[in-house]
């Protein structure tokens, strides 16, 4: 199942994490430089039904690299590779697939019109934590991690079947030795 995340104008009444939403979309957005996007825009049907889009290859869908991606009030900007031109997308409402990795904007000036970037290999959003406190917790088969940053207030909890667990093992058996030796 797909999480959405949504950012839609004049919510945030209605919408506690509407703020927290558009910045979390704008951070993905802005780690996109450099990266290979199709870009596509679709009509949305007169029925209001978003599933009924055909978002397979069309005519005049584009591939290029990404370059200065940024979110500048409502307004989702960018470039292609190489050019000077600098595009803008003004949204009512943008959407983020985290799991497909595509971007939603629902355009302000055309309301039938939405435009879809989905990026060409996925990403994975990396999180770098120091300082993390380690919990574990196991039983006859698996192996319950949890790992808590208190700076960050995030929690990344996983577990580890036997095999990951032997790996796991097997890895800091190695580095250990590669730092104890002489």
């Amino acid at each position: 199942m797909s999480k959405i995340i949504t950012w839609e104008k004049n919510s945030d009444t209605i919408n506690n994490d509407n703020v927290n939403n558009l910045q979390f979309i704008s951070q993905w957005w802005s780690n996109l430089d450099k990266i290979k996007v199709k870009l596509a825009q679709r009509l949305i049907p007169e029925t209001g039904n978003l599933n009924d889009i055909d978002w397979k290859l069309q005519r005049f869908d584009e591939e290029f690299i990404l370059e200065s991606p940024q979110i500048r009030g409502i307004t989702v900007y960018g470039k292609k590779k190489d050019e000077e031109k600098e595009f803008g997308y003004t949204a009512k409402k943008i959407e983020l697939d985290t799991n497909n990795q595509q971007l939603d904007i629902y355009l302000q000036s055309q309301s039938n019109t939405v435009i879809r970037f989905t990026i060409q290999t996925i990403q994975y959003q990396t999180i770098s934590l120091k300082e993390v406190e380690i919990v574990s917790n196991a039983d006859e088969k698996n192996h319950l991690i949890l790992l808590r940053n208190n700076d960050a207030k995030l929690e990344v909890t996983f577990t580890l079947n036997p095999n990951q667990q032997l790996y796991l093992l097997t890895q800091l058996a190695k580095t250990l030795k590669l730092n104890i030796s002489p």
